[in-house]
């Protein structure tokens, strides 16, 4: 079911190309990694993404193309193959869960 939320956004990339988008997924598919579910909002980051701060960038960092509305990601999700939470920047909101699956490594780490 579509999660409903959110509009295209636009912003200078890395490159200095305009790009219009948004990681804000209102459709259910189309890539972006922000989607609603029964009103929680997540932030998927896989593996690299959450390396590169795909979540982050969106929201606060260098691409900041979230625009004012855009929901906050309560829950962050990063399944992995060798990244662990600490390899990026958390993009969720003050006290949110950040949930880590990474199959490289029999360790984990909760924060």
């Amino acid at each position: 079911m579509p999660s409903g939320i959110g509009t295209p956004a636009s912003w200078t990339d890395a490159q200095g190309e305009h790009v219009v988008g948004s990681e804000i997924n209102r459709s259910g598919i189309g890539g972006g990694s922000v989607f609603a579910i029964d009103g929680i909002t997540f932030g998927l980051e896989v593996c690299l993404d959450h390396a590169k701060n795909r979540l982050w960038g969106f929201f606060s960092g260098t691409k900041k193309a979230a625009r004012s509305g855009d929901p906050k990601v309560q829950i962050h999700l990063i399944p992995s193959w060798g990244m662990s939470i600490g390899g990026g920047e958390l993009g969720c909101v003050k006290d949110g869960l950040v949930f880590n699956v990474d199959g490289a490594r029999a360790d984990s780490l909760a924060r």
